[in-house]
């Protein structure tokens, strides 16, 4: 499935669950979002965090920790990466950040698995079982993807996205000036650098 088809069918899942979720109304109109996608990944967000409170990526706890190789998480990296063009030191440095590289990752209000996707955003992503560590990393990398495109490459504010939702680096016009967003930022940035500098030993070695 190309990235193109992939995109309108997840515009039409998200169709669907705004129906759901308004009894059938039309979805409302949130500015100045780029699609669909975006605006019910922030409504679901917002929803997520107002029952969850602030913070809700802090404390993550595991269920039953599952044992997966980190080579077997490696290649289902690669093939998220393969697929949304996102780069694999990204996602690896967000899911160092979130959870460790821990699939069955809980935080105290349900962010779940390796990306510590919140249950309404994995839903719109089409994530249908979040600690599944491939259907979590590639919602996970299909949102990064959105927020980049959303921000025209700028990584430090799609990672800003990612933490705070994408409405609230709009609305600062860069990085917000949360301090938790700002130190999750720097440490994903770090993490970043450092896997694209093994990345870059392993492909001239």
């Amino acid at each position: 499935m190309s990235v193109e088809s992939d995109a309108m069918a997840v515009d039409r899942r998200i169709d669907a669950l705004y129906a759901a979720i308004d009894g059938g109304n039309m979805a409302p109109t949130v500015a100045p979002l780029a699609s669909n996608f975006q605006a019910l990944v922030e409504r679901q967000r917002t929803q997520d965090v107002a029952a969850g409170g602030a913070g809700w990526r802090d404390g993550s706890s595991t269920k039953g920790a599952v044992a997966i190789p980190p080579s077997a998480i490696k290649d289902m990296i690669a093939r998220a990466s393969a697929a949304t063009g996102v780069e694999q030191p990204l996602i690896e440095a967000v899911i160092k950040n979130e959870s460790g590289f821990q699939p069955n990752a809980t935080s105290p209000v349900g962010a779940e698995g390796l990306m510590q996707l919140m249950p309404g955003t994995a839903a719109g992503l089409g994530v249908g079982n979040a600690y599944d560590p491939e259907q979590n990393i590639f919602g996970g990398a299909k949102y990064l993807r959105g927020l980049l495109d959303e921000f025209h490459g700028n990584i430090p504010m799609a990672v800003a996205g990612y933490n705070a939702g994408p409405g609230a680096v709009q609305k600062y016009g860069g990085i917000p000036p949360y301090a938790e967003t700002q130190n999750y930022v720097n440490n994903v940035m770090a993490s970043y650098e450092q896997y694209r500098a093994q990345e870059a030993f392993t492909k001239a070695n």
